[in-house]
């Protein structure tokens, strides 16, 4: 399995907010992550906690699958 980077997931977490049409900061707000911290993570510069992942899922109403880079095998995605 290739190596998953944070720019790999952290560009997961953006298309999904782009796909639903919300802003960085609306889900920065609903998560509870200052804006700041919010846009160096979602630039991969600092990693997603999990919790953070789940709660953007929730924000956003999909799962939490859609964070998973290409590359991670289908039997671990499905496990996400």
């Amino acid at each position: 399995m290739d190596h998953i980077n944070t720019k790999q997931i952290s560009d997961k977490v953006a298309s999904a907010i782009a796909r639903n049409d919300r802003s960085l900061a609306s889900v920065a707000e609903a998560v509870g992550i200052p804006k700041t911290t919010f846009n160096r993570k979602i630039n991969g510069r600092t990693d997603f906690y999990m919790g953070e992942l789940i709660a953007i899922a929730v924000a956003l109403g999909v799962g939490l699958d859609e964070f998973v880079p290409d590359n991670v095998p289908m039997h671990v995605r499905a496990a996400a």
